[in-house]
């Protein structure tokens, strides 16, 4: 079973719009509308994904991540891949205790946001809150992680070994570039001759 994700929950230009289910009278709406909700560093984000080593017996039993957003995508990275070589992306970087098997899963922006009211009691002014809302944004795709290089030596042996360490930094296309690839004009002529037949 397959589910579509509208494009009001992607995030665009780093800025979350509100879900669909938000009232179009509410005072979140009004804000986002405004442009309020800006992914930050240190924001909060989600993906799931496989647990290659424990995926489930009788299905797959997909796993999260949660983490932060530890730099945001304002510089291309340059990185090797066996199938293209060298490339260049512009890539949110995020602390998730990021690991193989997470290529390819959504991942989500979200945040508390919190109405309040002024109240004045007993000669003393008190913020209470009123309600609270959680904004969940798709931010983009799990592109990868990072591994680092690492090099040692066996004394005893007097051999060396080289690895690479995993340091948990997940790489995450922005859903900008996705949006970008899904409605470029040949795809979407594409869509449209599959439509007709």
């Amino acid at each position: 079973m397959f589910e579509a994700i509208p494009f009001s929950v992607l995030i665009r230009n780093y800025t979350v719009a509100a879900p669909p289910e938000v009232p179009k009278d509410s005072i979140i709406r009004q804000h986002a509308e405004m442009g309020a909700f800006k992914v930050r560093i240190g924001h909060e984000v989600f993906f799931t994904g496989l647990f290659a080593e424990s995926a489930g017996k009788q299905r797959n039993l997909p796993i999260v991540r949660f983490g932060h957003i530890a730099r945001m995508p304002e510089e291309r990275i340059t990185f090797k891949t066996r199938a293209r070589g060298e490339i260049d992306l512009a890539v949110y970087l995020a602390e998730c205790r990021s690991w193989g098997g997470h290529s390819g899963s959504p991942a989500y922006w979200y945040n508390e946001v919190k109405s309040s009211d002024l109240i004045r009691a007993d000669g003393k002014e008190y913020t209470a809150v009123v309600g609270q809302y959680y904004m969940i944004g798709l931010l983009g795709l799990v592109t990868g992680h990072f591994a680092i290089p690492e090099k040692g030596r066996s004394d005893d042996a007097g051999i060396e070994i080289e690895t690479r360490l995993n340091a948990g930094i997940a790489m995450i296309t922005p859903a900008d570039e996705i949006a970008a690839l899904l409605m470029r004009d040949d795809l979407q002529e594409d869509r449209q001759d599959r439509i007709k037949q």
